[in-house]
């Protein structure tokens, strides 16, 4: 899972007093750290991560950051537009977790190719081949308005 935002000048302070050294990372994920030093990183980063949020001017994300109850509830009422991009590409119940965890949010757009390849689904269950439908595909059959673009 990835987060990217643009963020206003102000504010960037806390963020550079929050770096460390590469090194940090590896450290703690091998379990070299003492815990005290684990509890101050975690807090640091968690500090950091709300931050980076309250302030950021947009956010660019993977489809399964902003469904967690961290992230949501810190952005709830913060998200003005969500923008799916590769909407073919993502399962129709990821979609709808995303959609409806910012119910508030007052513009939502699914861009992608309906003729791109579909979701991959490992799982041969006749349920889980259902979700392998993209939200975009349902909604365009359902009859939403969708605009195609063409060079």
């Amino acid at each position: 899972m990835q987060l990217i935002s643009l963020q206003p000048v102000e504010g960037w302070d806390l963020l550079c007093q929050i770096k460390r050294n590469p090194k940090t990372w590896s450290i703690f994920k091998n379990s070299e750290m003492e815990e005290g030093n684990k509890i101050n990183l975690k807090a640091e980063l968690t500090a950091a991560r709300g931050h980076v949020l309250i302030r950021a001017i947009a956010v660019v994300t993977t489809p399964s950051l902003p469904v967690q109850a961290k992230i949501s509830e810190t952005l709830d009422d913060k998200v003005d537009m969500i923008i799916v991009d590769e909407a073919s590409r993502i399962c129709e119940i990821d979609t709808v977790a995303l959609v409806g965890c910012y119910p508030n949010a007052p513009g939502k757009a699914l861009c992608g190719d309906p003729n791109q390849l579909a979701p991959i689904v490992l799982d041969q269950d006749s349920r889980a081949r259902q979700t392998a439908v993209p939200l975009q595909a349902c909604l365009t059959a359902n009859g939403t308005p969708a605009v195609m673009l063409t060079i």
